[in-house]
């Protein structure tokens, strides 16, 4: 025997002549001396059954002793294989009709466990654990249960219940006046990270939550009567609304506005998406129209909403700086009545200008008496130089009392008149601060007013784009296959973990 020295000739024919298999020269030489040379060793032979077991057995750590379990096992398999006729009986080829296809309904015998001495096969009973003979591979029931059962259901209603959807689409800006403008693709970034890429994307998603809120219900409902749109009877039960087992209320019809309705914000360009679906191309455009304007009214009432709420604290502060201002002013008008001065300080000032004249002609007439009398000691007019020299002296202790030193002199009113002036003028300043603080509270509600620029207009559809039929059927097939297989490999795994 020549063969190819790999491990399983080493261990099946030890006494044949191994050669490696890439010696072309050593095989040639190998068999031109075997054609030459007469055979003088027996046939090698391979292992035998209880052999082959045996070293199984040793493999897998199991006993091979009398009475053992896995010698239970293996002595009624071995033994039939025992003999040397029953070995060359099994690998010995099948007659040609042994291989002609057999008859349908035919159970073919296992030719694996063939090998009597008398070519029968080899009795299945006597194989352990085997109580009838194997059964036809029937499909399995998960199967059909997790892929068959849904792409059927779904067959029959895309293919033969979905009825067509008319889509119209248009396209809006919510802006904001004035708002800082950031750098092209900055917004996808930020939101990524969680961070709030602007006062526009903000004022998107507002604007796209009504449009699916129960107000925009309501006024849909007043405005383009909504609930007869979405019944009507060219749609199919699954779809419409109200399908069979729901009640027609608000609720509900929230719920499935998301069907009719949807709202997508594009982060890169800024623009948002609006489709409308409906059974009828002009029910489609009508509605999107209408959810356009509404949400361009609800947009109009936030922007009031908000300028009200920025200014109504600066106008609660001009209010009360008004109030205090009148009150001030009051006050000193009260004052001046009473006192009958209209300002205490102009008329100090001006007692001090007539003290002043007072006492610059005082001074002259004392300098022309001096003059007199030196030169004329009994001039006549001395006496008339003395006369007006007192009347001066006590007209300007007149005019003294009058502005200082006296109850009733205008220092004490003065004090009193500075400090009604002084709140006049505090409060007058009040209310120029908060008139100004309101006239910039104005100014910065109305930069942060949101406006809705439609882009795109709703348009008219004249095909039914909705729904995909095959699209939706191989997404029902492909997900129904892929929890199949998930379900199938974790079945799998626990009946190998029982088993172990």
């Amino acid at each position: 025997v020549i063969a190819s020295d790999i491990p399983v000739h080493r261990e099946l024919a030890p006494e044949a002549r191994l050669i490696d298999p890439i010696d072309g020269p050593g095989w040639l030489a190998a068999i031109e001396e075997a054609l030459v040379r007469p055979q003088t060793t027996k046939p090698a032979r391979g292992q035998s059954w209880m052999d082959h077991f045996a070293i199984v057995a040793s493999a897998l750590d199991l006993p091979n002793e009398p009475g053992d379990c896995a010698q239970g096992i293996i002595d009624p398999v071995a033994q039939r294989y025992a003999s040397p006729q029953a070995h060359e009986d099994h690998i010995a080829p099948r007659p040609v009709e042994a291989e002609r296809a057999p008859q349908r309904g035919t159970i073919m015998p296992d030719h694996s466990l063939m090998g009597s001495n008398d070519g029968q096969p080899f009795d299945q009973s006597a194989r352990p654990g085997n109580t009838s003979l194997p059964e036809k591979r029937r499909l399995p029931w998960l199967f059909i249960v997790i892929v068959g059962l849904p792409t059927m259901l779904a067959s029959a209603y895309y293919l033969l219940i979905a009825a067509p959807i008319y889509v119209s689409e248009a396209q809006f800006v919510a802006s904001v006046k004035n708002a800082p403008q950031s750098a092209a693709g900055l917004g996808s970034v930020l939101a990524t990270v969680g961070v709030s890429a602007g006062e526009e994307q903000v004022s998107a998603y507002k604007v796209q939550t009504y449009m699916l809120s129960r107000s925009a219900i309501a006024d849909l409902s007043r405005s383009a009567n909504l609930l007869t749109i979405v019944d009507r009877q060219e749609g199919d039960i699954l779809y419409r609304f109200p399908r069979p087992f729901e009640q027609t209320n608000t609720e509900n019809l929230f719920l499935a506005l998301k069907r009719f309705v949807t709202v997508d914000y594009n982060l890169q360009t800024g623009l948002s998406t609006l489709k409308v679906r409906a059974f009828r191309p002009a029910d489609a455009q009508r509605t999107a129209a209408a959810v356009l304007d509404k949400s361009e009214a609800w947009v109009s009432k936030l922007n009031d909403r908000a300028l009200a709420d920025a200014i109504a604290q600066s106008q609660q502060q001009v209010d009360e700086a008004e109030t205090r201002l009148a009150k001030a002013q009051s006050a000193l008008t009260v004052y001046r009545n009473e006192e009958r001065l209209i300002d205490p300080e102009k008329s100090a000032v001006a007692n001090l200008e007539l003290v002043g004249r007072l006492e610059t002609q005082l001074a002259s007439l004392r300098a022309q008496r001096n003059a007199l009398a030196a030169s004329a000691g009994q001039s006549p007019q001395l006496p008339m130089l003395d006369q007006q020299i007192k009347a001066f002296q006590g007209q300007i202790e007149d005019e003294r009392s009058r502005t200082a030193g006296e109850t009733n002199s205008l220092a004490p009113k003065l004090a009193v008149y500075d400090k009604l002036a002084l709140d006049q003028q505090l409060a007058a300043k009040a209310l120029e601060s908060a008139l100004i603080a309101l006239e910039g509270a104005r100014l910065d509600a109305r930069r942060q007013q949101v406006f809705i620029e439609r882009v795109v207009n709703p348009s008219l559809p004249d095909k039914a784009v909705e729904p995909q039929r095959f699209k939706m059927l191989g997404l029902v097939l492909i997900s129904s296959l892929i929890a199949y297989s998930i379900i199938a490999l974790v079945i799998a795994g626990l009946r190998e973990h029982q088993q172990h």
